[in-house]
């Protein structure tokens, strides 16, 4: 069986919680996805949609039932090149809100992007990246267990900004190898 958790008054204090794992007795998905790539001179793209119906069904009524709701997925990556300058890379995703039955996870996404320009002969490549620009990566949303209503809301530290500098060195050299006729020997010897 799924397993989920959840929290719960204790009874004795309104300021205890108890964590607990429950047993679920179905889950079960419906999923749909399209995909498109698209491929052009300056241009590389792949988009993504879906869309979900799940379903979490607890009986043993642990959980206050919600309606069930579909929700969707939206993802795309982009990569091009302006003119000489740079290459571009951007990717983005949104996910609306996801109702199971039992939780609700508010909807969430990011927004990621790369500039990287090559420079001296493309022996050096100089890259800026920034992860989830609108920090909007979180874990949101609410349940209910018996009495307890629990709305939890949390930020991840998810937004990175990087600087790299590769320098590429050369090739490796092709070594030279001299063959003592040893292996002639071996082959004439098994004949």
């Amino acid at each position: 069986d799924p397993m989920e958790g959840g929290a719960f008054l204790s009874g004795e204090d309104d300021r205890v919680y108890l964590l607990q794992r429950f047993n679920m007795s179905l889950e079960q998905s419906y999923i749909l996805s399209l995909s498109k790539s698209i491929e052009i001179d300056w241009l590389q793209s792949v988009n993504t949609f879906s869309t979900t119906l799940a379903q979490l069904e607890d009986d043993n009524e642990n959980f206050v039932t919600r309606s069930i709701q579909p929700f969707f997925y939206l993802y795309t990556q982009q990569n091009f090149v302006v003119g000489s300058l740079f290459r571009q890379y951007a990717s983005a995703s949104f996910q609306s809100n996801r109702q199971d039955g039992n939780y609700l996870r508010k909807h969430q996404g990011f927004v990621n992007t790369e500039v990287e320009k090559k420079l001296w002969r493309d022996k050096v490549k100089v890259n800026l990246e920034v992860n989830d620009m609108f920090y909007t990566m979180r874990a949101d949303g609410e349940y209910q267990i018996g009495e307890t209503y629990i709305r939890y809301g949390n930020q991840w530290n998810s937004r990175t900004f990087r600087i790299s500098l590769t320098f590429d060195l050369g090739q490796f050299q092709k070594g030279r190898f001299k063959n003592k006729g040893i292996s002639d020997s071996e082959i004439r010897r098994a004949n």
